[in-house]
């Protein structure tokens, strides 16, 4: 596996895995499924100000950089963490308006 790069971003500091993070690195990369990915989903009641829930999650992600790293290998064996300096642009954040959509569709 190669570093990944995106453009723009700026690398804060990088340190050697720990091996509790070596160990779940491995096991992911050997699973044909991602082993470790985590998405959240959850209903909210009332109005949702949008652009506030963006600004909430790059506060979270700016605060916290385990929110802001990335693993790769370098050379043969030793998993690197890479963590990112805090940016300007916006966390992808994906919002749908489900309120229309019955029970049945909204578990789809």
């Amino acid at each position: 596996m190669t570093r990944r790069k995106d453009k723009g971003d700026k690398v804060k500091k990088i340190y050697s895995a720990s091996p509790m993070q070596e160990g779940m690195y491995f096991h992911d990369m050997m699973s044909k499924r991602s082993l470790y990915y985590n998405q959240v989903r959850f209903g909210i009641e009332g109005e949702l100000d949008i652009e506030v829930f963006k600004k909430s999650v790059k506060m979270l992600v700016d605060t916290h950089e385990v929110l802001r790293s990335r693993y790769y290998l370098s050379g043969e064996k030793n998993v690197m963490v890479e963590i990112i300096a805090p940016a300007d642009k916006i966390q992808d954040v994906e919002y749908k308006d489900i309120s229309d959509l019955d029970d049945e569709k909204i578990e789809e």
